[in-house]
């Protein structure tokens, strides 16, 4: 099915395409993520898309995208969230992910937004003209547990930044180590 039948006929799925694939899955074959977002740059600017997307869905997005380690799509999905006014951190309901890796991932994804936008909040940046609040986490975010073993999404033969932020990084609370310094860097 073309993106423009999926756009008229069924946007839901073009915003999160079902079944989500295990983090492991996507950082082994990083394809997957462009096959299931193909032409997402130009959806994103599309009222039919924007109207069916959830907020839950753009942090599945990046959270994918972390994966495969895309820094630039990583920066762009939560530029994209960052302007959607109306969506707010701590209303994001609980997915009720049973894959205990992905649940880990979306929890670190947002606890790190929320620092992130905190911090463009202290510096005065507002999202599309207007002053919002500071930012907190839902509920359910602070009960998501660390995984059981490490997840590395960082390729063997690359470095990930170590300092004394990583003891804190929600990330690296979780067990899982990834280039995720991009959601800072919108």
């Amino acid at each position: 099915m073309t993106i423009i039948r999926k756009l008229i006929f069924s946007p839901e799925t073009l915003t999160l395409p079902r079944p989500l694939p295990a983090p492991q899955a996507l950082r082994e074959d990083e394809n997957i993520v462009w096959t299931r977002y193909d032409g997402l740059d130009a959806l994103r600017h599309i009222q039919a898309f924007r109207s069916h997307d959830k907020p839950i869905n753009s942090v599945y997005r990046m959270c994918e995208f972390i994966c495969v380690d895309a820094p630039n799509q990583l920066m762009i999905e939560t530029e994209y969230f960052l302007y959607r006014t109306t969506w707010r951190l701590e209303e994001i309901p609980n997915p009720d992910d049973d894959h205990p890796e992905r649940r880990a991932l979306l929890a670190a994804t947002i606890e790190s937004l929320v620092d992130a936008f905190n911090e463009k909040h202290s510096f005065g940046i507002t999202r599309e003209g207007a002053v919002v609040a500071q930012q907190v986490c839902p509920r359910w975010v602070e009960e998501v547990p660390a995984i059981d073993r490490l997840l590395d999404l960082v390729a063997e033969h690359e470095e990930c930044f170590d300092s004394d932020h990583q003891r804190t990084d929600p990330y690296t609370r979780r067990n899982i180590r990834a280039h995720s310094g991009t959601i800072f860097n919108f």
